[in-house]
């Protein structure tokens, strides 16, 4: 049952539209092993560097896996700035491929699709992560693809209380709370609640207005 239901969010895609999005993500991945090469190492890159070369189970600022994917990448591909910075330009390039993917979730036909992968690929914040390595580069390939995982039903919202959309989702149930550190200026007040909200009332056209002032 959970196979079959699986497949229902995540069919197959028409060839022509999965062929756009694998070139995008491509060329996403070749332009950044072309270009990453052009720069010294950013600072922060220097302790991942060094923990890649000294790989333990766990670090004091971050935990152990991108330090073992860049240990992995320089063993395959040599000590290059291209070779270390590869997995960040691995991760930016499939985040490009399942944004595509989203958008077909959500009803959208080749075009859109294309389009969502274009903006995602053209996203200043996705380019940086791209031509460094930093504990935080693959995040944001983490975000695309729970976003991806998640059936089309399902929404995170991020706010204060779910007063504001009780009326839109079917159920939001509180899973987590973000913690602000002291002195981080941030549009949030205190601690924003962490909520998952399923089956939706209303189709996205509707929805969507209800729930765009929440994060």
């Amino acid at each position: 049952m959970a196979t079959s239901h699986f497949r229902l969010w995540h069919g197959a895609l028409a060839r022509p539209a999965l062929g756009w999005l694998l070139a995008l993500a491509l060329a996403r991945l070749l332009l950044h092993l072309l270009t990453n090469g052009q720069y010294g190492f950013h600072r922060d890159e220097l302790a991942v560097l060094d923990d890649a070369n000294h790989l333990a189970w766990g670090y004091v600022a971050y935990p152990p896996l991108v330090p073992a994917l860049a240990h992995a990448s320089m063993q395959l591909f040599g000590d290059s700035l291209a070779a270390f910075r590869a997995p960040s330009a691995l991760a930016q390039s499939l985040a490009v491929l399942f944004t595509g993917l989203i958008a077909r979730e959500l009803g959208g036909h080749r075009g859109a699709q294309v389009v969502a992968a274009v903006a995602v690929a053209c996203v200043p914040f996705s380019m940086l992560a791209g031509s460094m390595l930093q504990y935080t580069s693959p995040d944001y390939l983490w975000w695309v693809l729970a976003a991806w995982l998640l059936p089309p039903s399902t929404v995170i919202v991020l706010g204060d209380d779910a007063e504001g959309v009780s009326d839109t989702p079917a159920t939001c149930a509180l899973t987590g709370r973000v913690h602000i550190p002291h002195g981080v200026e941030n549009e949030e007040s205190g601690h924003p609640d962490i909520y998952v909200c399923r089956d939706f009332r209303f189709d996205w056209a509707k929805a969507w207005p209800r729930m765009r002032h929440f994060g």
